[in-house]
């Protein structure tokens, strides 16, 4: 099914990935333009379980983890469905007591990558650019390097009415970089190839011949006149 709207989300959790090891955005996007470009591959086992409330939820939960239930309840078509979203680090809001929160509601903020379905159970894959995080971060946080460098916040994100849990498990991320070869530049004592202008052929009479030869001009036959026409 397609992503819900964000007003009916019953929970957020977080992540923070530094997918830069320490670089600045702005060196990232310099390696980035001769061709060396990072992707993420995001995938994790989604499933949900159906309860009436919080209680529920955690009594199902124990029950799974102590193997006193072999599989979680049978999910119907309007569950709870989850999804992951990724932001970077500015997105947050970040506390004086050094805590930090994700806006919500109106004031959440657009993610660079994200998963495009929202799923019930089964694989949840997205596949992520890296270039669209560094492209999307402020102009002064592309210069922060080291600790101070931006982190990517993964969100794992239910939407539904609040009953039902989503559950993320198996989460594998796998990061994957092209290096393509930069152009190879002209050496600077080579010249470009000659391109010859392309000859055209005229008809001529012996009167325009001569007085082209009084000029220091000498007329050649052209290859194309069919003989013996006097082409030149």
């Amino acid at each position: 099914m397609p992503p819900r709207d964000d007003d009916v989300a019953s929970f957020v959790k977080m992540a923070l990935m530094d997918l830069l090891e320490g670089k600045s955005a702005e060196e990232y996007l310099q390696e980035a333009a001769v061709g060396q470009n990072m992707s993420l591959d995001i995938s994790a086992v989604i499933s949900t379980l159906i309860g009436s409330g919080g209680g529920q939820q955690m009594q199902e939960l124990l029950d799974w983890a102590h193997g006193e239930a072999i599989e979680p309840p049978v999910i119907d078509e309007h569950a709870t469905c989850a999804r992951i979203q990724l932001y970077s680090s500015f997105d947050l809001t970040n506390f004086a007591d050094g805590s930090i929160s994700f806006p919500i509601g109106p004031a959440r903020p657009r993610p660079w990558c994200e998963s495009e379905v929202c799923i019930s159970g089964g694989v949840l894959h997205l596949h992520c650019d890296v270039t669209e995080f560094a492209l999307r971060l402020p102009l002064e946080g592309r210069r922060l390097s080291g600790g101070e460098a931006p982190k990517a916040v993964m969100v794992f994100s239910s939407a539904g009415t609040g009953k039902d849990a989503s559950i993320f498990e198996d989460v594998v991320i796998t990061a994957s970089q092209e290096d393509a070869p930069p152009p190879t530049p002209m050496p600077a004592n080579q010249e470009p190839p000659n391109q010859e202008t392309p000859k055209r052929c005229f008809r001529i009479t012996r009167t325009e011949i001569e007085s082209l030869a009084t000029k220091g001009m000498t007329p050649k036959r052209c290859p194309a006149a069919p003989s013996p026409a006097p082409l030149f």
